[in-house]
């Protein structure tokens, strides 16, 4: 739970949507006074999405990030990706929205 001083730092948080923490995303959702937490449906989930037979010029993170944004949001990518110490694929780790998936 957040309690904010005032109406325009309440704003300046809810503009930003979500928040990348380290691995994952914090989300933010206006309460209301009817909400139920049985009721509602998590739309988001997070996904080891992995990309096979890639050139080793595709293997820079930043490469990855832009490949996996097709899929999701990509939050990190996993440590034999990083160092490249496997080489058969690459993991990267997406928040995908199911509710636009389908």
């Amino acid at each position: 739970m957040f309690n904010f001083h005032s109406i325009e730092e309440m704003k300046k948080v809810w503009v930003l949507g979500a928040v990348q923490l380290n691995p994952g995303i914090l989300r933010f959702f206006c309460w209301s006074k009817d909400f139920d937490p049985q009721n509602q449906i998590q739309s988001h989930a997070q996904l080891w999405v992995r990309l096979m037979n890639l050139p080793k010029e595709y293997w820079r993170k930043t490469t990855l990030f832009e490949i996996a944004s097709g899929i999701g949001y990509p939050l990190t990518i996993d440590e034999a990706t990083q160092s490249r110490l496997f080489g058969h694929y690459a993991r990267i780790l997406v928040d995908v929205d199911m509710s636009e998936a389908f």
